[in-house]
């Protein structure tokens, strides 16, 4: 990924929670949670979420655990591409998992897209400089 510059879309069940409201108990690795949003940051991703279900796996015992741990990642130039883009989950039978649906937005646009600060902006040459500059005008 490091020398294409077109966008780019990822998508598939990563096996890792990014936060602890990510499943529906208190069990966490941060250690490895830290390590997939490091490598989310590292790539300038966003994700996309699901609309319509909070989890999209399960364990299907006794002992439910439930978790997001299938994703859908896209680039800026991508989002930019597809701003009206959006996810959906489908039900999940016979599976433990829910498939991921994308509609990339040919659909009418009822509603203004969210901002979303991205950390890694952070760490992109010439940040400060640009928040500088748009200050200065407002």
């Amino acid at each position: 990924m490091e020398s294409w510059q077109g966008p780019v879309i990822l998508g598939g069940d990563f096996n890792l929670i990014r936060f602890a409201y990510d499943q529906n108990n208190a069990r966490i690795n941060y250690r490895w949670a830290d390590a997939f949003n490091d490598w989310v940051h590292k790539w300038a991703l966003l994700e996309l979420s699901a609309s319509n279900r909070k989890y999209t796996w399960t364990n299907n015992q006794d002992n439910l655990v439930m978790a997001k741990i299938d994703r859908i990642f896209v680039s800026t130039k991508w989002d930019s591409g597809f701003p009206l883009a959006s996810v959906r989950c489908l039900d999940r039978f016979p599976s433990d998992h829910n498939p991921l649906v994308l509609d990339t937005g040919s659909n009418v646009f009822f509603g203004k897209k969210h901002f979303r600060f991205e950390k890694w902006w952070l760490y992109q040459d010439g940040f400060s400089d640009i928040v500088k500059k748009a200050w200065l005008i407002v």
